[in-house]
Formats: structure tokens, sequence, C-alpha cells
């Protein structure tokens, strides 16, 4: 099996459920699929939407080895609607603040729209005065999960372990170095954000 069909294999499956729906996602690939081959896909720059109607977002656990960029964190921002997923590599959790307002610039530069609430859990990283004041600056709603409570915040703990099993097959099938795990997570994120999911129908996350 090659790389690409392993990680849309293991997309796909993410989002398997016991009523069937993955029968619909398969379904739903190979729509998009021959848009693609037929050339009918495009690409909208800036979004129908005014505003994402809510973020989540999560950082992990330090990543081992250290990347060859001397990154140690993965950082995940993710649109509730249409699951697209944006990602930042950091040298310490203390940049994710920093990581937090230029994602939010490139966002409404690049795609037209603004943030209306953020999901998170309790790190030190998202709960500073600092940060609860350029929320509150920018209308930004907060939303704090429970601590040491992963499931209310299950969209970005799911992603966040769908986006390492795939590097995890990529760096084991093509015997790459784990110092490339940033890298495999670029690539990673692409094939996601290019793949079928139950929250938009007919669309990929990148369209909608």
């Amino acid at each position: 099996m090659s790389v690409w069909s392993l990680e849309i294999w293991w997309s796909s499956n993410s989002t398997t459920k016991a009523d069937g729906s993955w029968v619909a996602t398969v379904e739903m690939f190979q729509s998009i699929m021959r848009r693609l081959c037929t050339g009918q896909t495009t690409q909208k720059l800036i979004s129908t939407r005014k505003y994402v109607a809510s973020i989540t977002t999560t950082s992990t656990s330090p990543c081992s080895p250290i990347s060859n960029s001397h990154q140690r964190y993965l950082l995940t921002f993710i649109d509730d609607f249409s699951r697209k997923l944006w990602v930042f590599f950091l040298t310490y959790k203390s940049d994710a603040f920093k990581r937090f307002q230029l994602f939010k610039t490139k966002i409404k530069k690049e795609i037209g729209i603004s943030i209306r609430g953020l999901r998170t859990d309790r790190c030190r990283e998202f709960t500073s005065n600092e940060f609860f004041e350029f929320c509150a600056t920018n209308g930004i709603h907060c939303q704090l999960t429970t601590a040491y409570t992963p499931q209310q915040n299950d969209v970005a703990e799911r992603k966040n372990c769908t986006i390492m099993n795939m590097v995890r097959s990529l760096l084991t099938s093509r015997q790459v170095l784990k110092t490339f795990w940033p890298e495999a997570v670029n690539w990673a994120v692409h094939i996601l954000n290019r793949s079928p999911t139950l929250a938009v129908r007919n669309k990929t996350p990148e369209e909608a």
C-alpha cells in the first residue's frame, strides 16, 4: 500500500462510526477525487463566512527527539465548522500566545474571517492575564475546559492523535529520521485538510 493510500485510509478510518457513516465518507472522497481529476474544484481565497464560530486548540507534550530546527511542541488550531486545521511548532510552550496572535492575523488577512470563540484546555500558556486581555480586546470568547478532562476538548485531542499516527506511519514506512517529524506533520496536515470529513458534505475542509 502506498503512503498516500495508507494516510487516506488512516484519516478515513478516524471518522468511522457504528452507523455506517464511513461509507458516506468514502463516497464523498470518491466524489471529491472525481472533481479533482476533471478540474472542477476551485480554491476560495476569501471565505463567504464572516466569522469562524469557534476555534479549538491544544498543544502536545514534548515531542522526542527535538527536531532539526529545535522544535519541541506541536500547537494546533481547528475550525469547528469545517475541521480545517492549522499547525504551529514551538520551541517553548510560552511561545503559544505569540503564535495565537500570528494565527489570528493570518486567517484575517488570508481568508477574511475573524475568530469569535476559542476553546482550549487550562494549560498555563492559555490562562495568563495577557492572553485574557488580548481576547477581551478583540472580542474573542474564551471557553476553558475542566482540568484533566480531555474529553471536553475531544476534537483537538483526536486530531492530534490522528496527526501523530500519520507521522509515525510516514517516518516508519519511508525510514526517515525522527528528527524530521515537523516536516511529516506539515504533510499530514496538508492531507487532512484535503480529505473528506463528516463535518461538511461533499467538500474538503480546505474548500469549506
